[in-house]
């Protein structure tokens, strides 16, 4: 699953666009889409200040105060895919365009681009902190989970791997970004001692199945052993009764149970012994 990333733009606003909105990064705007502003990194800054600035009473291009708080104008997503998730560009970039529709509704100004110039395809989507009716937006914790959770989902319904998943993770816990990128260098020991408890995981698996086999085969031969020993039985007592065995020492008792037996297999003739050659 893609990992996401919030960052908070307080007076960066047209850096911010100008980066995402970066043509060598989105294969010359292919993978460039917005919702309710211009796909063009100038344009898009003025539609974002003009709604700001009508909303908030304040200057978009206001500075950062020495002392306090300075509110935030934009939120910048980064919704990251591993290059082992198995998703073209295309799919990468609807699942953004979907995430932003499902999080904020359609009245939210966003730019939404797909970086391909790195291995691992990632989304940038620029929000304006206000959107055209004049809810504002927040970035916090809770609403970043919520746009996790929502990504996670989406995620699922297009079919992407889930190779992020964790164990910390199945009890809820999120993996760090520290640790996603990490992974995504090849450098967590975590997930190294995860490869090995897997590798030793696979290797009982397959030791239980081997044994499991030994044990069927070994059940095979001791059935067949019993059929051969059954049939031997059946043989020597045919010879007896009918061969040339029958002759000499051979008591009425002996006979008897011979009898019984060939009558319970249904021999009637030292032919009818299986396997038997005059």
């Amino acid at each position: 699953m893609p990992y996401i990333k919030s960052k908070p733009v307080h007076t960066t606003v047209d850096k911010t666009l100008r980066y995402i909105i970066n043509p060598d990064k989105t294969a010359e705007l292919r993978y460039a889409d917005s919702l309710n502003c211009f796909t063009d990194a100038h344009l898009a800054y003025m539609n974002m200040k003009a709604v700001y600035e009508h909303y908030s009473g304040r200057s978009f291009t206001e500075p950062k105060p020495e002392n306090g708080n300075c509110p935030i104008k934009a939120i910048h997503l980064i919704q990251s895919f591993s290059a082992e998730d198995g998703v073209s560009p295309e799919e990468v970039h609807r699942i953004g365009m979907e995430l932003v529709k499902k999080m904020y509704g359609d009245k939210v100004q966003a730019v939404v681009t797909t970086h391909v110039d790195k291995e691992h395809i990632h989304n940038h989507i620029a929000l304006c902190s206000y959107t055209i009716d004049g809810k504002k937006l927040y970035n916090t914790i809770s609403e970043v989970e919520r746009a996790r959770d929502i990504s996670d989902l989406l995620c699922k319904l297009y079919g992407v791997r889930n190779v992020m998943q964790t164990k910390a993770r199945r009890k809820g816990q999120r993996m760090t970004y520290c640790e996603w990128m990490h992974r995504k260098q090849g450098t967590s020991w975590k997930a190294k001692i995860s490869e090995h408890i897997c590798s030793a995981e696979e290797a009982e698996s397959r030791l239980h199945e081997t044994e499991n086999e030994i044990a069927k085969m070994t059940a095979k031969i001791t059935d067949l052993e019993a059929d051969i020993q059954h049939k031997q039985l059946i043989f020597d007592a045919a010879n007896r009764f009918f061969g040339k065995h029958g002759l000499g020492e051979y008591s009425a008792e002996q006979k008897k149970q011979d009898k019984h037996l060939l009558q319970k297999n249904s021999i009637t003739s030292l032919m009818g012994v299986a396997g038997y050659q005059s």
